[in-house]
C-alpha cells in the first residue's frame, strides 16, 4: 500500500512539472507574438 502511495505521488509530481512546463511555453510564445506586433508598428 505504501508503495502505491509513493508511486501516485511521483506520478502527480511529474504531471505538475509537465503542466508547469506547458504554461511556461505558452507564456513565452505569447511574449514572442507580442514582440512581433510591436515590430510591425
Amino acid at each position: 500500500m505504501e508503495f502505491l502511495r509513493n508511486h501516485i505521488k511521483t506520478i502527480l509530481l511529474s504531471i505538475q512539472v509537465v503542466l508547469r512546463d506547458l504554461e511556461v511555453k505558452e507564456r513565452s510564445e505569447e511574449n514572442l507574438e507580442e514582440e512581433d506586433t510591436k515590430k510591425d508598428f
